[in-house]
């Protein structure tokens, strides 16, 4: 099963430089392999309508 992670830190992944805000899909020995160098943090399904309070570059501000 793959998961998506959002690069938090400038990192090589896949052959190119990744960068910080870029969304990455890792299947479960890929996470395992990066997950030791750091930069990478697990997106989570935000519920339909709702936005965060403090939204990253990209995404709309809660109303």
């Amino acid at each position: 099963m793959s998961n998506e992670y959002r690069i938090t830190s400038p990192r090589p992944i896949g052959g190119r430089m990744r960068k910080i805000g870029e969304i990455v899909t890792l299947d479960e020995r890929q996470h395992r392999a990066e997950a030791g160098w750091g930069g990478l943090e697990e997106v989570t399904a935000t519920p339909a309508g709702k936005t965060p309070a403090n939204p990253r570059k990209g995404e709309k501000p809660a109303d």
